[in-house]
C-alpha cells in the first residue's frame, strides 16, 4: 500500500509505503542499534532535543515515544472524562466520547453486583462509558475504550452529579447528506 498526491498535470508522486502485513512496532520504527541512533536519532550532546531522554528518565528512543504519547492518551482521556468529545483529525470525524450504558446492559450489571456504590437515581439512570467511534458515516459498532480506575471513577462522579453534556454525532449513512 502506498500513500500518494496527485499533481496538476495529472501525474502521482508516492509520499509513503506501508507493509500490508502489519503496521511496525515503534521498536521497529526507532531501532536501538548503536549505529542507526547515532546515524538518525541521537546527534551531540549539546543538540537540541536530546534533553527529552534525560527529562523522562529513558535511555531509549522507543521508550520516548511511548511514554509521550501515553501521557497525552491520558490527558485527552481526562477531558473526555469531564463531559468533552475529543474528535481524531481525518474526515471520519472519529471520536471518543462518554455515551451511556444501554438500560438492558445497566439493569444487568446491577443484578451482577457492579455499580453497587453508584447513585443511579441521582444521575438520571445514566451510567457513561468511555466509547471509540468511527465516526457518524460508519457503521462499525462503538469499541469500548478501557481507562484506568481513577479516569472511570472521575466519569461516575460527573454523571452522578450531572456535569457531563451528552454529545452525540448521529449515524448518517446516506451519501447525499455531505
Amino acid at each position: 500500500m502506498s500513500q500518494y498526491v496527485i499533481n496538476e498535470d495529472g501525474s502521482t508522486t508516492t509520499m509513503s509505503r506501508y507493509s500490508r502485513k502489519g503496521i511496525k512496532t515503534l521498536m521497529a520504527i526507532f531501532p536501538e542499534s548503536v549505529e542507526t541512533t547515532k546515524k538518525y536519532l541521537k546527534k551531540k550532546k549539546s543538540a537540541v532535543g536530546v534533553w527529552l531522554q534525560d527529562k523522562y528518565k529513558l535511555h531509549d528512543n522507543s521508550a520516548l515515544v511511548r511514554k509521550i504519547f501515553y501521557r497525552f492518551l491520558l490527558k485527552v482521556l481526562a477531558r473526555v472524562a469531564n463531559g468533552d468529545l475529543f474528535i481524531m483529525p481525518g474526515t471520519t470525524q472519529a471520536n471518543i466520547a462518554l455515551k451511556q450504558i444501554p438500560d438492558k446492559e445497566v439493569k444487568l450489571l446491577r443484578s451482577r453486583g457492579f455499580y453497587d456504590d453508584y447513585d443511579i437515581v441521582r444521575a438520571g439512570f445514566k451510567i457513561p462509558r468511555f466509547a471509540l467511534d468511527f465516526g457518524p458515516r460508519s457503521r462499525r459498532r462503538d469499541l469500548q475504550v478501557y481507562v484506568p480506575p481513577s479516569l472511570q471513577l472521575k466519569a461516575l462522579k460527573n454523571a452522578e452529579n450531572k456535569r457531563i453534556q451528552w454529545t452525540y454525532l448521529r449515524k448518517t449513512f446516506n451519501d447525499d447528506d455531505v
